[in-house]
């Protein structure tokens, strides 16, 4: 009977393991994790910014996690966080960006996980809009 119990868990580790690194986007799965045991908020400023972004990124709100970064998780680069930030401004007007500089979170279009560059998460948006307006980020994340 231990045996059993055994392999069973080293086959669910395993298991595990394979689909955090098979990813590569371990972020995505912590936050997924999280999710499921309840750990991600779900005040309504965090499920409709969740909202804005799914609809944004034509995905499914429970697709959407905090520790999401816009760049590298969502593929928003270049003239897209433009537009992005441009919707924010009409979804949430009340929300200041006025200390937003594109150019520090986002590359060029089509070139994704710029060096140097503070990655933008989707917590970032949350508390943009819960606080009505943009904190500046370090240079680097």
């Amino acid at each position: 009977m231990i045996d059993w119990i055994w392999c069973a868990g080293i086959v669910l580790t395993l298991f595990i393991v394979v689909q955090v690194l098979g990813t590569c986007r371990w972020r995505r799965t912590l936050s997924r994790f999280r999710a499921a045991a309840g750990i991600e908020p779900t005040d309504e400023v965090t499920l409709r910014v969740k909202r804005f972004v799914a609809e944004n990124r034509a995905e499914k709100p429970t697709n959407i996690f905090l520790a999401m970064t816009l760049e590298d998780d969502l593929g928003i680069t270049g003239d897209d966080a433009d537009d992005f930030f441009k919707d924010l401004a009409k979804q949430f007007p009340d929300v200041n960006l006025d200390g937003l500089e594109l150019s520090r979170h986002f590359g060029p279009e089509g070139f994704l996980g710029g060096q140097g560059r503070c990655q933008l998460r989707v917590s970032d948006l949350v508390e943009a809009v819960r606080h009505n307006r943009w904190r500046r980020m370090p240079n680097k994340a």
